[in-house]
């Protein structure tokens, strides 16, 4: 198996965190063909396999989530700025949200569906509401700019880059134009100052949105990164291109099997 020489290394511990450093960080290891006997690449004979973005998760003091916090927050259809190239119209997203809508308040009368469209999803209005919900999907662009280690006197490119790494990833909402519109688009960042301990999950449903600045030794630097340390606990997001109408369906899928079925977000994913 994939892990086999570091599970038997691991004696009798029940569970296994695993950090993706570098390239590694890009490859599917759920998706790896699965060792003889096996149904799953991970399989381990028992011991649990939790793959995360950083090792930060692990170190966030989750409280458990207050009463007030039942609700569902649902972002998409976004205004973005109509004559922007970076941010085009995403038609399936506002198509997607409403689906959501009817399948979450069918699911579990006991939350409360907040929905954020149109020009009515600022940054502000984000802001002000993540912090309340504990279910948030967000349908919208995300981007993670590359960041260039600065040139030192002879041409040589320092090991150091001095940039914050979460400021260079994040998404859009109404208005933005590009990336570097701060009024419009919140970065990583950003998410980082929030508090986001009562939020159980977080769908990014956007094209590469756990893309970020690869640390050596500390992961990748995204958006994933910037919820877990804001606080949030289950965060779902991609590394690739994602098709509107295939994810919108796909996600109706994920949150019956999550919310009834009571899967955990990874097995509801894999289901």
């Amino acid at each position: 198996a994939l892990l086999a020489p570091i599970v038997t290394a691991c004696g009798d511990a029940r569970r296994l965190h695993v950090v993706p450093d570098g390239i590694v960080h890009l490859v599917p290891l759920a998706a790896l063909g699965a060792p003889e006997g096996a149904v799953d690449p991970l399989d381990t004979g028992g011991l649990e396999i939790r793959i995360g973005a950083t090792a930060c998760e692990l170190l966030v003091d989750r409280a458990q989530p207050a009463e007030s916090a039942v609700g569902v927050l649902l972002v998409g259809g976004i205004a973005f700025d109509p004559n922007s190239a970076s941010f085009p119209r995403l038609r399936g997203t506002a198509a997607e949200i409403e689906r959501l809508g009817h399948v979450l308040r069918g699911l579990d009368e006991s939350h409360t569906v907040e929905v954020l469209r149109g020009g009515d999803a600022s940054k502000d209005a984000l802001r002000a509401s993540l912090p309340n919900a504990r279910i948030v999907h967000i349908a919208t662009h995300s981007f993670a700019r590359e960041i260039a280690a600065p040139v030192e006197a002879g041409g040589t490119r320092s090991a150091i880059v001095t940039h914050a790494p979460l400021a260079a990833c994040g998404i859009a909402l109404a208005g933005a134009f590009d990336a570097g519109d701060a009024e419009d688009v919140l970065t990583g960042e950003e998410i980082t100052s929030l508090d986001l301990t009562r939020c159980e999950l977080v769908v990014l449903s956007a094209c590469r949105s756990n893309r970020g600045l690869v640390r050596t030794g500390q992961g990748t630097q995204s958006l994933v990164t910037a919820l877990h340390a804001a606080g949030a606990g289950a965060v779902v997001a991609s590394l690739w291109d994602v098709p509107d109408e295939a994810t919108s369906e796909l996600m109706g899928e994920f949150y019956a099997n999550h919310l009834v079925q009571k899967m955990s977000a990874r097995d509801a994913l894999d289901a």
